[in-house]
């Protein structure tokens, strides 16, 4: 798992905006961090974080009678946050990814290598959503076009609150294969 360009000091996803323009010059080189090297989301970041999580929907869909209040809950409890600066890049085309990230403050660009930017992301955003389930490589390049933060929820979290909620994983699971 890896969060590129990540700097960990603290201060939410992914509906593209406008196509843009490829961005001025290269992102700078990435920096690895392990997200449980990161600090803590703040109850405010959290809050935010947890209503984008809420809508995004394999996390939308599970019932609240089995426990999805609370699993929410469990999840935000384990956010970190990421700042990125300039350039940097947060996820790399061609990684493996393990992350769910939720856009708090900023602005980045989805970046195919064939087509340079093909989307803006800007709060409330969200991406790599099914990396957080299954061990997928990044289709895209995110490079941050302003300085950003970033809620990050790791796979390794996911899958500690996931033990403490059967019923949802298998739902979670299920809904990630039919969607993929």
């Amino acid at each position: 798992r890896r969060v590129h360009g990540a700097a960990p000091t603290a201060p939410a996803a992914a509906t593209p905006a406008a196509p843009a323009a490829a961005p001025d010059a290269a992102p700078t080189a990435a920096l690895d961090s392990a997200p449980s090297g990161l600090p803590l989301a703040t109850a405010r970041q959290v809050a935010q974080a947890k209503a984008v999580i809420a809508r995004i929907p394999m996390f939308a869909c599970l019932p609240s009678a089995d426990g999805a209040p609370a699993f929410l809950d469990a999840l935000c409890a384990r956010l970190r946050v990421s700042s990125v600066k300039r350039k940097q890049s947060v996820v790399v085309a061609g990684d493996y990814e393990q992350c769910l990230y939720v856009l708090l403050s900023g602005k980045l660009a989805v970046e195919a290598s064939d087509a340079g930017a093909v989307s803006i992301l800007e709060p409330p955003a969200y991406f790599a959503e099914q990396s957080v389930v299954f061990r997928r490589k990044a289709a895209a390049t995110i490079v941050a076009r302003a300085s950003s933060s970033l809620a990050v929820l790791d796979k390794a979290d996911l899958d500690a609150v996931l033990v403490d909620f059967p019923a949802l994983a298998t739902m979670l699971h299920d809904y990630v294969l039919e969607h993929a």
